[in-house]
């Protein structure tokens, strides 16, 4: 087993985590802490729900336990129940994080394994690949956890423009920076 190193991902709306989210598990192996798994535990009437309604439910019941546990769900049990599950893996993802809280206790569970990543863009460009109306657009992007997860940039310790680099090329950025 290698040196463990769990990456996290941050950025607004549209920026692309998903896609360099891809191509870390696909090119470099990375394993992906998934929130959204363990919060349909929680809810697990989600799934008769249409997309808009699931993704409400699953945002309040997140939102309930970011209060309750003051954002350490999802480091506790989430990420360091993988880790704990899967002892010879090394490199692991969280593309979802969106609080400083979240950050900050990653790091007091982690240390000096934790590197946050946060992707940014021009917000003309996250607005074209959203395909949202203006209006609606707005409210997107006006939502506590979408403001939230654009500040993290100050905190970030590297920070990446999707327009001047592929998903590619920054996943192996990162995955050189993490070795």
């Amino acid at each position: 087993m290698g040196t463990l190193r769990i990456v996290l991902l941050s950025g607004p709306f549209k920026v692309g985590k998903s896609t360099v989210t891809n191509e870390l598990v696909q090119q470099c192996g990375y394993l992906k802490i998934s929130s959204s798994d363990y919060l349909r535990s929680l809810t697990p009437d989600v799934g008769q729900l249409d997309l808009a309604q699931a993704r409400l439910r699953l945002q309040e019941t997140g939102d309930e336990l970011d209060r309750q546990t003051d954002f350490r769900w999802v480091v506790d049990p989430v990420a360091a129940s993988a880790v704990a599950n899967a002892p010879n893996a090394s490199n692991w993802l969280f593309d979802a994080v969106r609080k400083r809280r979240q950050v900050e206790h990653f790091r007091e569970k982690f240390g000096s394994a934790v590197m946050h990543v946060h992707l940014t863009a021009p917000d003309d460009v996250l607005r074209a690949r959203s395909d949202m109306s203006e209006t609606a657009y707005g409210i997107a992007i006006s939502h506590s956890n979408e403001v939230n997860a654009r500040s993290l940039i100050s905190i970030a310790d590297r920070v990446f423009d999707t327009t001047s680099q592929t998903a590619h090329e920054i996943a192996m950025q990162i995955d050189q920076a993490g070795g």
